[in-house]
């Protein structure tokens, strides 16, 4: 009797130990990962921007409207940005991430707006020589509403960034939109306060 308690003890003790470490090991302080220079890329376009969006296929004629874009950080590795315009006199607001996976090797991102159910998921490759980034995903169709590879190609400068993008595969891939945009230069600069005169007591 007294041995088979002193096993259980043994047993239960062991049991601790083993559930000890596993869980030290499991709350371990882990690395923190280092930003890349594609991750310090990305940040670069932290900032306020505005300039247009132009349509495809809404008419005769290309569709042009003004817009604006927010971009904010989070963390160094991940940017946070808030899109909006006058669609055809409703308010359009979207809002993307968008960041870079070290595993994939692939620039990754995502989308969602006030006009749609859906969260499109995208990635994509930069080509340092012609100085584009391609994002790939799937998406509706915009006169079919079927669900068909899409495709969008930016090209950035310090100051200013454009995007078109495409619908389709092949031969059956149109252009849908461009997005043109320039950024908006800080003028919270303090003016030099202008001296008053005091007038003579006459």
């Amino acid at each position: 009797m007294f041995s088979k308690r002193l096993f259980s003890l043994v047993l239960v003790a062991l049991v601790c130990t083993v559930a000890i470490a596993a869980g030290t090991a499991y709350f371990a302080p882990q690395e923190m990962p280092q930003p890349t220079e594609h991750h310090k890329m990305i940040l670069k376009g932290v900032g306020e921007w505005e300039g247009s969006m132009t349509m495809y296929g809404m008419g005769p004629e290309p569709m042009t409207i003004p817009a604006k874009e927010s971009v904010t950080a989070l963390g160094q590795f991940w940017t946070q940005s808030r899109f909006s315009c006058d669609f055809g006199g409703m308010a359009f607001e979207g809002s993307a991430t968008s960041g870079y996976d070290p595993a994939k090797k692939k620039f990754v991102g995502t989308w969602i707006d006030n006009m749609s159910t859906s969260i499109t998921v995208m990635e994509g490759d930069y080509d340092k020589k012609a100085g584009t980034l391609t994002m790939h995903y799937k998406g509706p169709h915009p006169a079919t509403g079927e669900m068909v590879a899409h495709r969008n190609v930016s090209k950035f400068t310090d100051d200013t960034y454009s995007m078109e993008f495409f619908v389709g595969q092949g031969d059956a891939e149109m252009k849908s939109m461009t997005i043109s945009m320039k950024r908006v230069k800080d003028t919270d600069e303090e003016e030099p306060e202008e001296e008053m005169e005091e007038e003579d007591d006459k």
